[in-house]
């Protein structure tokens, strides 16, 4: 992760959000191959590493190779589908 990013992620997860209301939770993040999406996948795993937050992340994605290399570092479960159409 740059350096850049890292210090933003840091302000936002020590702001006075209430990031334990998603302690041990599930999020699904659609459009996680995205710009906003795979910010916030990265995020989500920034709070696990250095918060111990154990919020597990289901990623919808069309393109699985595409979320492997975009995505690809982060604890995420795919999730290959479309949002019009959820897989079970």
């Amino acid at each position: 992760m740059n350096r850049v990013l890292e210090k933003d992620f840091k302000y936002i997860a020590d702001s006075e959000m209430p990031w334990e209301r998603l302690e041990g939770k599930t999020v699904l993040v659609t459009g996680g191959t995205g710009f906003l999406g795979s910010l916030l996948v990265g995020f989500f795993d920034y709070l696990n590493a250095r918060q111990r937050r154990n919020i597990k992340v289901a990623v919808l994605v069309r393109d699985e190779e595409k979320a492997r290399r975009v995505i690809g570092g982060c604890s995420a479960v795919l999730i290959k589908g479309d949002i019009c159409s959820m897989p079970p």
